[in-house]
């Protein structure tokens, strides 16, 4: 007999929350960029400038419904993220250039709570992302006579280890985790199909560790972080209510 109760409270829990659970795929596109803060050490450093570039975002998304307002909606992303850096260095002779075309990939995890009001959503959360990979197009140029040359054009790879110098010019590194802070909105345009819009605020340094002790503890004088805007279309399966 207690066999029996515990198996249909069981059924009913697991019906229960069955019921509340949307689940479908999302898909959209990124526009990344870096939010760069020179301080203490490297306060008459030149600053690299960045340039967003729009990148692409593929997945799985689930929605807990807990109520007729609010939700709890999180995601499990492929996420490529893009962006143009330029760094001078007017120290070097002839005064240097290095311009990386960034491509990296991420795995997300996004959690954000949603309230719904209609066919309007407000969206507010966090996300973490960790490195899988990516790559670098990366020009090196030098002023001369003719004011700019192109002196070398090469693809590198993009890595989350500790890095051993400040300035690698064969290689690019940066701080595998990234921790965001993320706020938008979303419309149903039906009971299933979702556009949504939200921008990304990093708290991460991305700058990466370092294996000299010395750049290490320097290493927030450095700060990078990223930022971006998102938009994305979401499809849900099961329960809509």
């Amino acid at each position: 007999m207690k066999k029996i109760l515990f198996i249909s409270i069981s059924i009913l829990i697991s019906h229960s929350i069955y019921a509340q659970l949307s689940f479908g795929p999302k898909v959209g596109i990124t526009n990344y960029y870096q939010k760069i803060k020179l301080s203490g050490v490297y306060s008459t450093y030149s600053k690299p400038t960045s340039v967003a570039k729009i990148a692409y975002t593929f997945g799985g998304t689930m929605n807990y419904q807990m109520g007729e307002i609010l939700s709890i909606r999180s995601e499990l992303l492929f996420e490529r993220v893009s962006f143009t850096n330029v760094q001078s260095d007017i120290t070097l002779a002839p005064v240097y250039y290095q311009e990386d075309l960034v491509k990296l990939n991420y795995l997300t995890l996004p959690v954000n709570l949603a309230f719904t009001n209609r066919k309007v959503i407000f969206l507010a959360g966090a996300r973490f992302s960790y490195l899988l990979g990516g790559n670098v197009d990366r020009k090196t140029m030098a002023t001369d006579s003719t004011f700019i040359s192109i002196q070398n054009q090469e693809t590198i790879k993009a890595s989350g280890k500790k890095q051993d110098a400040l300035h690698s010019r064969d290689s690019y590194h940066t701080n595998p985790l990234c921790i965001y802070l993320n706020i938008g909105g979303g419309y149903k345009l039906t009971d299933r199909l979702q556009l949504e819009f939200q921008y990304i605020f990093g708290l991460t340094n991305t700058t990466p560790h370092y294996t000299d002790s010395t750049l290490e503890a320097n290493r927030d004088d450095f700060k990078v972080k990223n930022r971006s805007f998102t938009i994305s279309a979401l499809y849900y399966f099961g329960s809509v209510d």
